[in-house]
């Protein structure tokens, strides 16, 4: 099976890749050991990264206009770029198509790549497997997506370079792989089929998963990992260590990732100080996923305190995979990858009362710890196994191509 496989982000990066990217990096390593000839349309970022048994197409581009600004603050030469971007994008989808002769599509990221290159696939006749990790695609195909009534020159000139994709009701009845329930149920809401849709859960590479049972960690420190933005609630998380503090507990906190705004480094650095919890935040940057498994066995506690709704929670999932237990926030998919009670909690999101108490009941029971770090290494191991998800693909991917015969 041919597999040209459609990505924001190559999955061959060395560095940097955070979520979907791990997935779609398990993903193609499975089908070119099965055997299967891969190759990854990818932005212009990847030129010269080792290819290996890949066909490695950097052709496309999702920097301009500028990533950090939304719509809404576009200048006229944003508009501009993001038309070119487009039309840019619909022509290299067009001739990889030609060149690689793929039997199926695998769409991985779309983000920031515009909706162009499903236009190109539509056109080639080739079926197209999609794999949702978040809701970009929502707002690729959605119904705020959809158009008025058409006509006139300047519809048709935009048209001409945003190359919409032309069936909606064909694109919708496409195989679509969710990262959860919460997630496909977003996607039969706007009119997805209901029948086209698989709910595949995130997997964790082999390394991830505790061979042992953990001891009660002697060192009481919570970590919180991810891109360090506003929405993943790391205000809230400096709120729960000082009052866990007022209670006598005093834990460390330690955040792994990346701040992509020095204000809000600089407003969490303000508010622990604020707090009088300076020294018990630590900034460790970017962790690469390689080393993520020896960090997860160095807690007591892995805290997801997001608030917005997250599509999965893969943190959350290794976490418990390494026999650490989690508090995370009761949003979106994130209580889908726990056991409540059994393998971690549940709290409200934005609660850091709630947080801190939770923690302080956890941490405050040695036993109850030893309990839950073991049902959640358990949990993990049955739900969230790499070789299971990658299966799950390359079996709705074999299915797209026999179905187009």
């Amino acid at each position: 099976m041919r597999v040209l496989t459609l990505v924001k982000r190559s999955p061959l990066a060395p560095t940097g890749l955070y979520g979907a990217d791990l997935m779609c990096r398990q993903v193609v390593r499975h089908l070119a050991g099965q055997g299967h000839q891969v190759a990854l349309l990818t932005t212009e970022e990847a030129r010269g990264q080792a290819v290996g048994e890949f066909t490695l197409l950097p052709r496309l581009v999702r920097d301009r206009p500028d990533p950090r600004l939304s719509p809404e603050r576009w200048s006229a030469r944003h508009k501009l770029q993001f038309l070119a971007k487009a039309r840019h994008n619909y022509g290299a989808t067009r001739q990889a198509l030609r060149e690689f002769r793929p039997d199926v599509v695998y769409v991985s990221d779309l983000e920031m790549l515009t909706a162009s290159p499903l236009r190109a696939v539509e056109e080639a006749g080739v079926p197209a497997v999609f794999h949702a990790h978040d809701c970009t695609l929502l707002r690729t195909v959605g119904p705020e997506a959809e158009a008025g009534p058409r006509g006139g020159m300047k519809q048709a000139i935009l048209d001409w370079f945003l190359c919409p994709p032309g069936d909606r009701g064909r694109l919708l009845a496409s195989p679509l792989l969710a990262v959860s329930a919460f997630l496909a149920e977003q996607y039969r809401g706007i009119g997805w089929q209901a029948d086209s849709i698989t709910v595949a859960p995130n997997g964790l590479e082999e390394e991830f998963f505790r061979a042992q049972p953990r001891e009660f960690p002697k060192a009481l420190s919570v970590l919180l990992a991810g891109r360090c933005v506003p929405d993943k609630g790391l205000h809230v998380a400096v709120e729960a260590v000082a009052r866990l503090a007022r209670r006598g507990m005093r834990v460390q906190l330690h955040l792994l990732g990346t701040f992509p705004s020095r204000d809000y480094a600089q407003e969490i650095a303000a508010r622990a100080a604020s707090l009088g919890v300076t020294e018990q935040i630590v900034y460790r940057g970017y962790v690469a996923s390689a080393e993520m498994p020896g960090e997860y066995e160095r807690h007591a506690c892995t805290w997801v305190p997001s608030l917005r709704e997250e599509a999965f929670g893969l943190v959350s999932a290794e976490s418990q995979a390494a026999g650490t237990p989690v508090v995370v926030s009761r949003l979106g998919g994130l209580p889908e990858t726990l056991q409540e009670g059994a393998t971690g909690f549940v709290v409200e999101p934005g609660d850091p009362e709630a947080l801190a108490e939770t923690t302080a009941s956890l941490l405050g029971d040695p036993d109850g710890w030893r309990a839950m770090s073991e049902a959640g290494r358990q949990f993990a191991h049955e739900r969230f196994r790499a070789d299971r998800m990658v299966r799950q693909v390359e079996e709705c991917l074999e299915a797209a191509s026999r179905a187009a015969d």
